[in-house]
């Protein structure tokens, strides 16, 4: 595909030009020394733009001078060695605005996961929901969480992708769905040679998830509804009702509304 890959590399800046940018990277292949002191070898990469698709932390954002993510949330994820069938999920809407999981991974183990928003104490809350089960996970990943796009993902020469333009659903946190489909959209829309092009990209994967993730941010906000509302929630949409995990507008599809009409 013409796709040049260098690994072992971190970018330390960016800089937009007119006719193109310049990406300069940190190899952690080897170190020059100077003298007694030893300097990070670096070298400059050249083309028409840079996508940033570097995680919710995103360096090229920042070198950029894109909008932050409207939130980030701490997220907490660990492993224990019970096994069991891997076919159900436990959510426990205890953390604060969002929630906690335990799915079963059959012979890899049961992994335990939890995500809150800055400010809490994220490790006590984890350590505070794995203590309920009796289980030590031992060594936990941690990690941010983007949830809600800035309104803005597009520079002169520089576009975002996935969890760097925070195109992640705000009720899961997930975001692979979301991030190919953002990238089949800048595949299509954008031609390096055309800086213009970038805002046919702003605008296809507006349209194609700005709704699913504003009815998202909804879903989320009823996590912190009083337990017995809650449970009515729940109970509406179980059974016959099937909505599509990436897609919250299924919940008002024709085939939804009827099967939840028959119950009521």
């Amino acid at each position: 595909a013409g796709a040049d890959l260098r690994e072992d590399h971190s970018v330390l800046a960016v800089e937009e030009g007119e006719d193109g940018v310049a990406v300069r990277a940190r190899t952690d292949a080897g170190e020059a020394t100077t003298g007694s002191s030893s300097e990070p070898t670096t070298e400059t990469f050249h083309a028409q733009m840079v996508v940033g698709a570097d995680g919710p932390v995103s360096t090229v954002r920042r070198e950029c001078g894109l909008p932050e993510p409207g939130e980030k949330l701490q997220g907490l994820l660990g492993f224990s060695t019970e096994t069991e069938p891997a076919d159900f999920v436990d959510v426990h809407l205890t953390a604060p605005s969002f929630f906690a999981w335990r799915i079963p991974r059959g012979e890899a183990g049961t992994e335990y996961g939890l995500a809150a928003p800055p400010g809490e104490s994220a490790n006590e809350l984890f350590d505070r929901f794995t203590t309920e089960y009796g289980i030590d996970v031992g060594e936990v990943c941690a990690g941010m969480i983007p949830i809600d796009p800035p309104d803005r993902v597009t520079g002169h020469r520089s576009l975002l992708i996935g969890d760097a333009a925070a195109q992640t659903k705000p009720f899961t946190g997930g975001g692979i769905v979301y991030g190919m489909t953002a990238a089949d959209h800048a595949a299509r829309e954008v031609d390096p040679r055309d800086p213009a092009s970038l805002a046919a990209y702003e605008r296809a994967w507006r349209a194609d998830l700005s709704t699913e993730i504003r009815l998202g941010a909804w879903i989320r906000r009823a996590y912190s509804l009083p337990e017995p509302l809650q449970k009515v929630g729940l109970r509406a949409l179980s059974g016959e009702i099937d909505v599509h995990m990436d897609k919250p507008t299924s919940v008002f599809s024709t085939d939804q509304l009827k099967a939840f009409l028959s119950r009521s």
